[in-house]
């Protein structure tokens, strides 16, 4: 399952979620009466760390969300040792299960861990809370550990070849952030095109229509060709998606190989980009065979012209 490898990531957002968390819940005991009162406060921190103004509360979840930072920063084997404590600690840490997930030797014990996640992470939120926050989840952060379960274990259903019940998660993330800054979108687009949903795929692309990414734009071109053909419309696209990103038409016919594992991070127009879309929408375009000779032959004529 795990590839056994980690790199030191100077970024951890773990580290950065719990800052923020922490920060908002000391400005919330303020009680503020206003946006200029609060500003005014922070403004005598201007130049210090954010930190230089919290109290450690030292919790129980505040001790097992540590470990698994620093789980996520070490080696593998120590970072699973670390995970397992926190839950010693917190049996209630999600993000603890999500480390594990992704450290799992197979996908049925990962998908055992995820779905521990979301069990516990939607007991902690609460129906109540669901139901009055549907919409605007990502912002608020102690949504996430559950909102990163559930996408994880959505993943694995792709894997797993269970790919209605992976559009039924990812159309609930959605649901839950509209604003998709997880980008579940880019994995759920090519599951709606390789099962045929054309109308579900219209709608998501509708909602993120200025979405110029070539991801975008490659699943739109198939999309496009799979309903009218090699039209003017479909080239139109086909041609845009290109310009974004050639790699993506080498890499769907077979002129360069495809790594084994996807690369992070990554510039747009790069190969880099091009290997993670492959990675989101092949077995799109291998439900889909024509188009892919389609594809092929355009490329050709196109590489002639050049």
């Amino acid at each position: 399952m795990s590839n056994r490898s980690i790199k030191k990531n100077p970024f951890n957002h773990l580290q950065m979620e719990k800052g923020m968390s922490e920060l908002i819940d000391h400005l919330e005991s303020k009680n503020f009466a206003t946006i200029e009162e609060a500003n005014a406060y922070l403004e005598k921190f201007q130049g210090k760390k954010i930190g230089s103004l919290l109290k450690k509360t030292g919790t129980i979840k505040d001790k097992a969300l540590d470990l698994v930072i620093e789980a996520q920063d070490s080696p593998p084997p120590k970072g699973i040792r670390l995970a397992r404590k926190a839950l010693e600690i917190d049996p209630d840490c999600v993000d603890a299960y999500n480390y594990l997930a992704t450290q799992a030797d197979n996908i049925e014990d990962a998908m055992n861990y995820y779905r521990k996640g979301i069990t516990i992470g939607r007991e902690l939120l609460g129906e109540d809370f669901f139901k009055e926050n549907t919409g605007f989840f990502w912002g608020i952060t102690r949504t996430r550990p559950f909102m990163r379960a559930k996408a994880g274990y959505a993943e694995l259903l792709i894997m797993s070849g269970r790919y209605d019940e992976a559009i039924r998660e990812f159309k609930e993330l959605l649901v839950l952030n509209p604003n998709d800054n997880q980008g579940n979108r880019f994995l759920l687009a090519p599951l709606l095109l390789r099962q045929n949903y054309w109308q579900d795929y219209d709608e998501l692309f509708k909602d993120f229509d200025d979405d110029s990414s070539p991801a975008w734009l490659y699943n739109r071109a198939l999309y496009l060709y799979l309903k009218f053909g090699g039209v003017a419309k479909t080239l139109t696209v086909l041609r845009k998606a290109i310009d974004a990103n050639p790699h993506v038409v080498e890499l769907l016919i077979g002129e360069r190989e495809i790594p084994e594992y996807s690369p992070d991070p990554y510039s747009l127009g790069s190969f880099e980009e091009a290997v993670i879309y492959i990675g989101e929408a092949i077995i799109a375009w291998n439900a889909h065979e024509k188009a892919l000779y389609w594809l092929a032959d355009y490329w050709q004529r196109h590489s002639e012209m050049d």
